[in-house]
């Protein structure tokens, strides 16, 4: 009830905010269970890719996410930087 912008939730976190920190705490599980679901069925993996804002930008929450995944075996963490508006305008005017 907040926002969807990670950067604000963050910052109200920060703040103190009870709400904020529920989401992220919500945020951070929902993807460590994705990473734990999709390890399985692909009876393991190399590295993990985290992009945007949250996953190449805030090392405090990549370190979050990756608390308590050592039961997945020595895992690469990479990040990369995303423009995810740069990349829907250039769809946009390509289908213009």
């Amino acid at each position: 009830g907040i926002s969807n912008d990670m950067r604000l939730i963050e910052k109200k976190k920060n703040a103190g905010n009870r709400m904020a920190r529920l989401a992220m705490q919500v945020f951070i599980y929902r993807i460590k269970k994705y990473v734990g679901a999709y390890w399985a069925v692909l009876e393991g993996c190399k590295a993990i890719v985290l992009t945007g804002t949250v996953g190449a930008g805030r090392p405090e929450t990549r370190e979050a996410i990756m608390k308590g995944m050592s039961c997945l075996g020595k895992i690469r963490v990479l990040t990369v930087k995303t423009d995810e508006e740069k990349i829907i305008a250039r769809q946009t005017r390509k289908k213009v």
